[in-house]
């Protein structure tokens, strides 16, 4: 089972990891325009390889899982208050994400089973 890791500080969890595919949530580098002739006009902002508003789809977490999952947000972060860190299962680090939603919106499902949408924001300017 692969698993992944959340990381604030000292404390760190490690659960199930989210089902795939994740939402990639590459952030909207471009901005397009019109022009009266009906004419296209791009404006590059960046290079858009920043995934800057991920949502994580953990689908039947255990009791034990999601119990952890909800105290790192609820306790150790302080709902969104505190940057945390995601490690995906291959290692790769999504740093300073704050939690948006997800955790209210979550679900049980037959044997005591969890589904859970987990909305995060990568805070750009810490």
């Amino acid at each position: 089972m692969a698993t992944v890791t959340l990381t604030k500080g000292a404390t760190s969890i490690s659960i199930k990891a989210p089902k795939y595919p994740e939402t990639p949530a590459y952030s909207g580098a471009q901005i397009l325009g019109y022009t009266w002739a009906g004419g296209h006009r791009v404006a590059n902002l960046s290079e858009g390889t920043d995934r800057r508003n991920p949502v994580l789809a953990f689908r039947s977490l255990s009791a034990a899982d999601w119990s952890t999952l909800r105290t790192f947000i609820t306790s150790t972060c302080n709902w969104s208050e505190d940057l945390f860190t995601y490690t995906d299962p291959f290692s790769v680090d999504l740093t300073n994400l704050r939690y948006v939603s997800g955790i209210t919106e979550a679900r049980s499902t037959r044997g005591n089973r969890w589904d859970v949408d987990l909305a995060c924001s990568k805070d750009v300017t810490a």
